[in-house]
């Protein structure tokens, strides 16, 4: 149930900053009931609201706005649009748009407060246009969150802050996301292998920090995760790039359509049509790298343990039946360059990373006909997966 409840709270609360404004002389309803449909049509989610009213000459605030499915309903106080412009006739740009901070119970026991969120230059594009695009906007923050269980902290984020650069036909967009702070109590996690083996390792509290750039052309669909990194203190620093081609602004206009339309009756038809989408993406390089902050000797030493050794004794072991282990990936060029780079991180614990550079990009069609027919080794092959250690 706690995770269905953070899925649901992670997937909702950037829809919450896609509003529709109305006409200059729009009324407080009119403007709640565009908002509605527009959270609606993103997420496939239910909303309502119990009241609206203006706030001022260019502002209305929407009080009770409800989002989520029966169990597991969220409500927040009030909902605050501010500084509604009106550039182009039927097209809005929204200068501010804050939400309070609120705390959520649902019914199993966890409790999520989540901090003051504001989003800056939001465009809500009702009639067509080359100079705006509905749903983009100039930054976002949210101040803080916490989840606990039974009064009891378990995770905190300090800040959330999200900035976009103006958007413009034929031009890139890019994009920037941090989110700091972010402290989980092992001690307070439910008993389970995983936290367990935290604690085993000498891992009471978790601390990281998470920084992602991109760049995202709306016209030729390219896209490029510059870097995405996942500093988790005293254990290691994960780093992903990506380049992939064909996620066009149609596409993504199409799959939003597509959930909008999902609910229970049809999940598995629409599934496979949104799937069916995906086959026009291409990619063109995939890359992710692990640099060792002591996680590797930690889990060798505590892997060791559980078996009556040692960790070196652990890494010897572990190196002896690499061989066999990439066997099983029946490509015997991979398995020859991993084994080496594979053993040489163990013995020195650095950096290992992780690349796909094929010659040409790969259609997503391709690498799900590989994956599907269960053929690792071509897979490995299309995509020129390389092992490398420093």
């Amino acid at each position: 149930m706690k995770r269905f409840f953070l899925a649901r709270l992670s997937m909702a609360l950037p829809l919450l900053f896609s509003a529709h404004a109305a006409q200059a002389d729009f009324t407080a309803n009119e403007l709640a009931d565009a908002l509605i449909a527009s959270l609606q049509k993103s997420g496939g989610v239910a909303f309502t609201y119990k009241s609206a009213a203006l706030d001022g000459s260019d502002g209305v605030v929407i009080n009770g706005l409800t989002f989520g499915e029966a169990g597991d309903r969220l409500t927040l106080d009030e909902v605050v649009l501010s500084d509604i412009e009106e550039p182009v006739d039927g097209n809005f740009i929204i200068g501010e748009i804050a939400v309070p901070g609120s705390t959520f119970s649902p019914e199993d026991g966890a409790s999520v407060t989540i901090g003051d969120a504001t989003v800056s230059d939001f465009q809500v594009i009702t009639a067509p246009s080359d100079e705006y695009y509905d749903g983009f906007y100039s930054s976002a923050e949210v101040d803080g969150l916490t989840v606990s269980v039974s009064g009891q902290e378990i995770v905190s984020v300090g800040e959330f802050l999200v900035s976009i650069s103006p958007w413009s036909p034929g031009a890139s967009i890019a994009s920037a996301t941090n989110i700091s702070s972010i402290v989980v109590d092992v001690n307070a996690l439910p008993p389970g292998p995983g936290s367990q083996a935290l604690v085993g390792m000498g891992y009471e509290e978790i601390r990281a920090d998470l920084n992602a750039e991109g760049k995202w052309n709306t016209e030729t669909g390219a896209f490029d995760l510059q870097d995405t990194t996942i500093s988790v203190d005293d254990i290691a620093d994960l780093t992903l790039t990506a380049k992939i081609g064909g996620y066009t602004m149609e596409l993504m206009e199409s799959l939003r359509d597509m959930q909008s339309q999902m609910n229970a009756d049809n999940q598995q038809a629409m599934g496979m049509a949104m799937f069916g989408l995906l086959q026009q993406l291409e990619v063109e390089s995939l890359s992710i790298s692990l640099k060792d902050e002591s996680i590797t000797g930690r889990a060798l030493d505590f892997a060791g343990s559980q078996q009556g050794m040692n960790g070196d004794s652990m890494a010897a072991m572990l190196k002896g039946l690499l061989p066999l282990g990439l066997a099983q990936l029946g490509n015997p060029e991979f398995a020859q360059n991993a084994q080496a780079e594979i053993g040489e991180f163990i013995d020195d614990p650095d950096r290992i990373t992780i690349t796909a550079e094929p010659e040409a990009p790969v259609p997503f069609a391709v690498l799900a006909g590989s994956a599907m027919a269960g053929n690792p080794a071509q897979l490995l092959t299309t995509l020129n997966v390389q092992v490398e250690a420093e």
